[in-house]
């Protein structure tokens, strides 16, 4: 036990870290979330609060920490304004993410300010989990997550949890900072991750050390696909129009990643019209995805094809004697 309070206390006199939680309407979330970061294992420098124009009993939560955190009230001008505006006032070596529904693992910043520290990085995220309003965990799919040079597989599709960056403060000195523009609300997160891996190397830590909450208020809960798909295109455009290497060749299978995994989307929700858009989208791109032109053919013939071939596939699957699939 003495052994590890002495590395840790070598830790903080190595690194400071800083943590910036945006919040709007968070009063039902951000008493757990300021708990979990404030009981960290590796202790922070300091949390900064930036209040987006909350109109709940958010800031009387924040305000009843004390001089623990450090609250900043702002107009209701978005996340990637209050991101900004907390990067700005932050004094750590290191800044940290965490919105004010989500939540952190205990060890969290230790284990990865552990990897910074070993392999020299200049960021390092981890694993995380998806998780309802009720705490429950939630099943989503998401791209293999990847390490040390990422760009090409990040640009394929978003990894990284918007909780589990820890990020050299100095590294948005050299990229800029979050995207302000309305049009990029959707998708900023992934765009600013793509210009960080554009030029450092990228560590994770392989555990899941943050739980990220959907819930019916979030953002991704009351945006509409088609404005998500837009805000997403966006994304693949400007990393186009900032001349990324290999970006143009890129470009088509990462604009079919998006129209497909909109589909697919669709179709759990039933909604087999929108869906037909987004496949048909996808598959002026890579015509020979199979796997595309059955779930095409699942949004035209509807609910009851789809089920057919659900079951058509557990058969096959049986057969073949492949486990663990659904």
């Amino acid at each position: 036990m003495e052994e590890k309070k002495h590395s840790m206390n070598q830790n903080i006199n190595l690194i400071s870290v800083s943590v910036v939680i945006t919040a709007y309407n968070a009063s039902k979330w951000i008493h757990r979330t300021l708990d979990s970061v404030l009981t960290q294992t590796y202790p922070v420098l300091e949390v900064i609060v930036i209040d987006d124009g909350s109109t709940d009993h958010t800031a009387r939560i924040v305000q009843s920490y004390g001089d623990k955190v450090n609250y900043v009230y702002q107009e209701n001008f978005g996340q990637p304004i209050a991101r900004n505006n907390g990067i700005r006032i932050s004094k750590g070596d290191f800044i940290a993410f965490v919105d004010a529904d989500d939540y952190w693992h205990s060890q969290k910043l230790e284990k990865q300010i552990n990897m910074i520290l070993s392999k020299g990085l200049a960021w390092v995220v981890s694993d995380g989990e998806w998780i309802n309003d009720k705490d429950e965990k939630v099943e989503l799919p998401s791209p293999p997550m990847q390490e040390g040079d990422v760009f090409e597989s990040l640009i394929m599709g978003n990894f990284i949890m918007s909780a589990t960056p820890v990020i050299r403060r100095d590294v948005f000195d050299q990229i800029g900072y979050f995207n302000e523009d309305p049009e990029a609300r959707i998708g900023e997160d992934w765009d600013m991750w793509l210009r960080i891996a554009a030029q450092f190397p990228l560590g994770i830590v392989h555990e899941k050390l943050a739980h990220v909450r959907l819930h019916a208020y979030s953002m991704m809960s009351v945006t509409s696909m088609k404005e998500k798909v837009r805000g997403l295109e966006g994304v693949i455009a400007r990393a186009a129009g900032r001349k990324f290497r290999k970006i143009n060749s890129l470009k088509r299978c990462a604009l079919a990643n998006i129209y497909y995994r909109a589909g697919v989307q669709l179709i759990k929700q039933n909604q087999y019209k929108a869906a037909r858009e987004y496949f048909f989208r996808e598959l002026q791109y890579r015509p020979l995805k199979i796997e595309s032109w059955i779930y095409l053919f699942i949004a035209i013939t509807g609910t009851g094809m789809a089920k057919l071939l659900i079951n058509l596939k557990r058969i096959l699957w049986d057969r073949l004697g492949i486990s663990g699939k659904k």
